[in-house]
């Protein structure tokens, strides 16, 4: 199945703290931070924002941290599209509107950003802030795939397994999903146990099937219990 990352706060909360890392953990002091912010300087403003999102140094202030970081954003800084992105997308700070959370994801995804490819090959499969272009979606998810992204990696074999936005190739699937696999994606690993049972994209082979299944049920994954006992995996 098509894997989805829902938006949520928790993955805004990680992606701030990742700025704060590009930012030495804020060692400039607040109102250093704040004069340059107002000078026009993007990377400060994108600071700035963070500082506000987390009430570093000051009290958290989610409207302060979104006007900040559209006005790195408007710059072209593509962190900040990416995280301005994120907040019409969860409605941090502002009010949730798909269509600008699409349009930002776009700016920043064209800009290299590998989270926002992501996304955007997301909103285009379900059509969310535009129309449902599955191409796109496959054209997005090979993008953010390419630069290593594990779930953009899994969805990138289901659409090649079952043909969506692009020509059925068994044989990328089951590459798609070993490169989301070794990256521990228990889903992409269930699919890869199954491709080696049935002989599709690859030889069969029930010793490599029954540790991916193995794999995949350790992390969590269900459904992998199921091939484990219908291809009596546990011979192997």
């Amino acid at each position: 199945m098509y894997k989805y990352w829902k938006f949520s706060t928790r993955i805004l909360l990680v992606v701030l703290l990742l700025m704060v890392s590009k930012f030495n953990g804020f060692t400039q002091n607040f109102d250093f931070v704040k004069i340059k912010a107002e000078q026009g300087d993007a990377n400060a403003q994108l600071e700035l924002g963070c500082i506000y999102a987390l009430g570093k140094g000051t009290l958290k202030d989610e409207k302060q941290a979104f006007y900040w970081c559209k006005k790195s954003a408007e710059q072209g800084h593509v962190d900040a599209q990416y995280m301005l992105a994120q907040s019409y997308a969860l409605g941090k700070g502002t009010l949730k509107d798909e269509k600008q959370a699409f349009y930002w994801y776009q700016k920043s995804a064209e800009q290299g950003e590998v989270k926002a490819q992501f996304y955007l090959s997301q909103l285009f499969y379900r059509g969310k802030g535009t129309l449902k272009d599955d191409k796109k979606s496959f054209f997005w998810s090979q993008k953010s795939a390419e630069q290593g992204h594990v779930d953009a990696q899994y969805n990138l074999a289901h659409m090649y397994e079952f043909g969506i936005g692009v020509s059925i190739d068994y044989e990328q699937a089951f590459y798609w999903y070993q490169k989301s696999a070794e990256q521990d994606n228990s889903a992409a690993q269930c699919s890869l146990a199954l491709m080696y049972c049935s002989g599709v994209g690859a030889l069969e082979n029930y010793k490599k099937a029954a540790y991916w299944a193995r794999k995949s049920y350790e992390n969590g994954y269900e459904e992998a219990k199921r091939l484990w006992e219908e291809f009596e995996l546990w011979k192997y």
